[in-house]
């Protein structure tokens, strides 16, 4: 159980599990997603360690500085270490997991030695390919690092750029990490694999792949990579719209949006009849019939949260989605603006300064607005949730939440 407070990030919040995989189809998307969280950071007083590719140093402290960052201040108060990736993770010209694993362990232990809540560590990882074949031993250090992520505070982000990484390692590097980054948006990743699991078919590929090179020396056949073995030759192109729908791969340069279909559904299209995937993507599982929906009529969604990841983050969506999105920062922002009148539903966070969004419904039925509320919140907490329905609301999401949820809490709003 973690002791300190969740902590906002992308539209969502990290709570017990901390772990996660960035994807990202640029840097400017990249940086979008992990300033406010940086920043964050900082504010709370977290030690802040950052990895990047070499020679991109200062163009990093150049876009912290341009977020209102005084990197020299917190890198001599010993707040912000700024490292390559290659010096973090390769010594001697080898990666060694059993040596990462002491290494994490010391900077997680460290961040408390030092007065430090947690740390917040970012780590780019285009090293993985770009320095030697290292794909293998990452995959399996990144799920044997969960054990010690588990019993500390830290947060952990590994980014990837989907341009440098085959479909093949994608499917991996997701199966290891519990949580998960897509279009800006965090989730509780679907297709985690618990260490135990997942490095026992780490060892069956490996006997497997000894035996295929066995069967190759003696003139029996040709060897082929472990992953290649289990999920075929498939990549990413970039950029790439990753909401396909069901029978499009993700080579297709404009996949056509069917459904809620997401990064999941698109992988679990390519790769359920080679390895063992579950026989519907995890987050369909409750929907009945083809993955096929109609598209909702168009209509002006507010989003009032005061958590500016999610402003950012949540509209995108909704867009997605196709319904006009306009974010507000709090109740009093939306109160004043002239949208109410546009708006046919709010998005509403139920913790905020000021007003709350349980008393900003209130206002608004006092007022005869009857726009329909769906209210999100970072409290676990049923309570709280028969309060809101109580009071009229058509849903309460606890983040983070998924895209089908949000979806379908929309379709009771906007029936198709």
């Amino acid at each position: 159980m973690k002791k300190t407070a969740p902590i906002p990030f992308a539209g969502s919040q990290l709570a017990e599990a901390r772990h996660v995989c960035a994807f990202f189809n640029s840097e400017e998307e990249e940086y979008r997603v992990l300033l406010p969280f940086i920043q964050n950071g900082f504010g709370r007083g977290d030690k802040a360690i950052h990895a990047v590719n070499p020679g991109q140093q200062q163009n990093h402290l150049q876009r912290l500085a341009a977020a209102g960052i005084d990197t020299a201040t917190v890198q001599q108060r010993g707040q912000f270490e700024l490292r390559t990736n290659t010096e973090a993770y390769i010594r001697d010209g080898r990666f060694d997991q059993d040596r990462m694993l002491e290494v994490f362990e010391q900077l997680a232990s460290a961040s408390a030695e030092g007065g430090f809540p947690l740390s917040r560590i970012v780590c780019r990882m285009d090293w993985v390919v770009e320095q030697g074949s290292y794909a293998d031993d990452v995959v399996e250090f990144e799920s044997r690092v969960n054990h010690v992520w588990s019993h500390h505070e830290d947060a952990v982000i590994c980014t990837y750029h989907l341009a440098k990484f085959g479909g093949d390692i994608v499917v991996d590097i997701m199966r290891t990490h519990p949580m998960v980054i897509f279009g800006g948006l965090l989730q509780h990743n679907p297709f985690y694999t618990p260490p135990e699991e997942f490095l026992r078919e780490v060892r069956e590929r490996r006997a497997r792949r000894a035996k295929s090179t066995a069967a190759t020396v003696s003139g029996g056949g040709t060897s082929q990579g472990s992953r290649q073995q289990w999920y075929g030759d498939r990549t990413f192109d970039e950029p790439r719209d990753y909401r396909v729908s069901s029978g499009q791969t993700l080579g297709d340069p404009k996949p056509r949006l069917a459904c809620n279909n997401c990064i999941f559904c698109a992988l679990w299209d390519q790769y359920q009849g080679l390895m063992d995937f579950p026989a519907e993507p995890p987050h369909h599982r409750h929907m009945s019939g083809p993955r096929k929906t109609r598209p909702i009529k168009r209509m002006l969604v507010a989003v009032v949260d005061d958590d500016e990841s999610v402003r950012e983050s949540l509209p995108d969506l909704l867009r997605e989605f196709g319904f006009g999105a306009q974010p507000f920062s709090s109740a009093q922002e939306f109160l004043a603006s002239d949208g109410m009148s546009q708006t046919g539903c709010l998005v509403l966070d139920v913790v905020m300064p000021g007003m709350t969004g349980l008393e900003l419904h209130e206002e608004l039925k006092a007022r005869g607005q009857k726009t329909p509320v769906i209210f999100i919140t970072g409290q676990k907490d049923e309570g709280l949730r028969a309060r809101a329905l109580e009071q009229g609301a058509v849903e309460l999401l606890t983040k983070p939440f998924s895209d089908t949820a949000l979806l379908a809490a929309l379709r009771a709003v906007f029936p198709a």
